[in-house]
C-alpha cells in the first residue's frame, strides 16, 4: 500500500516467481503515473532478471544483445514478445497483479477491487503510510478491514517515529489499530535509520488482529 518503486514488494514478486509460487499481488498508489511508469516496469524487469540462459536466449537471441546490455544504465525495450512472455510466465505461474490508484477510502471500494477469501491469508506492507493523522487514519482503517476478512492476516509497516510538521508518529498509529481490534508493536532491527546519527529514529512495525 503506497507502493511506489515496489521495492519490497520485488523481493516477494522474485521469490515467487524463482519458487513457482502463485500469489496475488495488489499494489496501491495514490498516483496512477507511479504504477504504469515505476511499479510495473520494476515488476517486469524483476522477472526479466530471474530468466535462465534458455529463456534469455529465446527473447534475446542475438549475441551481445542491444535490447538488454550488462552495463550500468542499460535499457531494456519493451517488445511485444517481452510483455507476451512476461504475461504467459505470469499466468503459467499463478501469479496475479492488481493494481490500484487513487485513495484508500471508501474502504468499501477499496475491498471490492482486492482480490480475496476468507480461507487466504494476507500480508500487507506499507512504508511512509502514516505520515499525517489522514493518512493514518485511511490506511489504519483500509489494513483492519483487509486483515478482517481472511483467516490469517498481518501488516508490516516502515515508518518514521514521528513526522514533524505533518502529526503522524508511531505512538498514534499503535493507539488506532488498538482502537479498531488490533495489537501494533514495535520489531527489533538492525540497520540505517536507527537516530543514532542525530536524525529522525525509524520503525518496523508490525500489526496483527487480536
Amino acid at each position: 500500500m503506497g507502493c511506489g518503486s515496489a521495492l519490497p514488494s520485488l523481493l516477494l514478486f522474485q521469490y515467487a516467481v524463482k519458487n513457482q509460487l502463485g500469489i496475488y499481488f495488489t499494489l496501491t498508489d495514490y498516483n496512477a503515473d507511479v504504477l504504469r511508469l515505476v511499479t510495473l516496469p520494476n515488476l517486469l524487469l524483476t522477472w526479466v532478471g530471474t530468466l535462465g540462459a534458455e529463456e534469455s536466449a529465446a527473447l534475446f537471441p542475438e549475441a551481445g544483445n542491444p535490447l538488454l546490455e550488462p552495463a550500468e544504465n542499460s535499457e531494456l525495450y519493451l517488445t511485444p514478445e517481452i510483455l507476451a512472455a512476461f504475461k504467459k510466465a505470469m499466468s503459467e505461474t499463478g501469479i496475479t497483479m492488481t493494481f490500484i490508484s487513487g485513495s484508500w477510502t471508501p474502504v468499501e471500494k477499496l475491498l471490492e477491487m482486492v482480490p480475496s477469501s476468507s480461507d487466504l491469508n494476507t500480508f500487507i506492507l506499507g512504508s511512509e503510510t502514516i505520515y499525517s493523522p489522514a493518512s493514518l487514519t485511511a490506511f489504519t482503517d483500509a489494513i483492519v478491514a483487509l486483515m478482517g476478512r481472511v483467516k490469517t492476516g498481518k501488516t508490516m509497516v516502515a515508518a518514521k517515529r514521528v513526522y514533524f510538521g505533518v502529526g503522524g508518529s508511531v505512538d498514534g498509529f499503535r493507539e488506532a489499530c488498538a482502537q479498531r481490534g488490533c495489537v501494533a508493536y514495535e520489531m527489533e532491527f538492525e540497520g540505517l535509520g536507527d537516530g543514532s546519527d542525530g536524525g529522525v529514529r525509524r520503525c518496523l512495525v508490525e500489526v496483527q488482529m487480536y
